[in-house]
């Protein structure tokens, strides 16, 4: 049976947002373990680098989805909080 496998790449504006997002997500890959799609987070420089492996495309999706919606929120969360601090 072949795995569908894709990688995304979100790149921030500084490092310490994407330290921020990696830590975020960190408890959410290992709570993906129990399903049926892989992920792994890397973080380079400052690049988020999601990387997904499931044994079906709507595996696959769902799980691209779910880890693209959170980016976004912590994103969202990050700004909100730069604008009442600064």
């Amino acid at each position: 049976m072949k795995k569908a496998e894709v990688e995304v790449k979100f790149t921030f504006p500084d490092r310490r947002k994407a330290e921020t997002v990696f830590a975020a997500l960190k408890p959410e890959v290992y709570a993906a373990r129990v399903f049926k799609s892989r992920v792994q987070v890397r973080l380079k420089d400052r690049t988020l680098i999601l990387a997904f492996r499931a044994p079906t495309i709507s595996s696959l999706r769902a799980s691209i989805n779910s880890f693209c919606r959170w980016v976004s929120q912590l994103q969202k969360v990050l700004e909100l909080a730069e604008s009442k601090v600064g």
